[in-house]
């Protein structure tokens, strides 16, 4: 899933994403919204670790 993708998916824009991405917004702001779209297959834990990891962020794409 591309990160435009990935946005979307999310509600998001590409931008915003990119900024949390590279740390730029708290992961708790979008934490909530990441879990709920994927209906809790991802945990808070995983969230908070994806800064950085380019091929962890795609791991449910």
């Amino acid at each position: 899933m591309s990160m435009t993708a990935f946005a979307t998916f999310l509600g998001v824009s590409q931008g915003w994403l990119y900024s949390y991405y590279h740390g730029a917004i708290p992961s708790g702001r979008i934490a909530i919204q990441i879990i709920n779209k994927l209906n809790g297959k991802i945990s808070i834990k995983e969230i908070m670790s994806m800064n950085g990891r380019g091929p962890k962020f795609n791991i449910y794409g």
